[in-house]
């Protein structure tokens, strides 16, 4: 009997408190696009006119005014040189850097372009065969690598820049960073070959 009333007690506690971190995660979606005074930004995350406090000053100007920074690593994603202001958030229907940095038209607004790896889809075929997941390449062999060229069509998992890309700030660091970027050749400091190298050391 007593063991039945402390199960039926120790139950009701568990759904009370899902029910409260339940309601605390509703009035959290609220404040989804701000942070608090714990962070090191205050204010609007979308927005560039804020408080950074000492951390990072954004220092780039408009679109097409800024010289592009060194990449800290051979094919790391470069630093976006210039404000961001409207540009964010990136939505289904909305991505304005593709306004500038489609290949197809970054010469003409005098922007980069793309990577060419940023129109291949280096993931495999997934398909169900007997009930069971597999993944397939082009030649059908589960270890090999996969790469199906997109021509002009970007792979959509690249479709969302701010996962990878964020602009460059005068940020300081408190820890010292010793790390050094050896890069192949002067090219490769601004430059991506992601599409030809990707495959080292995999074949």
């Amino acid at each position: 009997m007593y063991k039945k009333i402390f199960l039926i007690s120790v139950l009701f506690a568990v759904v009370l408190f899902t029910a409260c971190k339940s309601e605390e995660g509703k009035e959290g979606d609220k404040q989804e696009t701000k942070v608090g005074g714990t962070a090191l930004r205050n204010g609007d995350l979308f927005s560039e006119d804020i408080d950074l406090g000492d951390k990072a000053i954004v220092d780039a100007n408009a679109p097409g005014q800024n010289e592009m920074g060194e990449r800290a690593f051979e094919n790391a994603p470069p630093t976006i040189p210039h404000k961001t202001d409207g540009f964010f958030p990136i939505t289904q229907k909305n991505n304005a850097c593709l306004t500038c940095h489609l290949p197809s038209v970054a010469k003409a607004m005098g922007a980069t372009p793309m990577a060419p790896s940023h129109f291949v889809n280096y993931r495999p075929e997934i398909k169900k065969v007997g009930g069971k997941v597999k993944a397939y390449s082009d030649d059908n062999k589960s270890n090999s690598t996969t790469a199906k060229d997109l021509g002009e069509n970007l792979n959509k998992a690249r479709y969302n820049c701010e996962q990878c890309h964020v602009t460059q700030t005068n940020a300081t660091l408190d820890v010292k960073n010793n790390f050094k970027a050896e890069f192949r050749n002067e090219n490769a400091k601004k430059k991506s070959n992601l599409k030809d190298v990707i495959t080292e050391g995999v074949k």
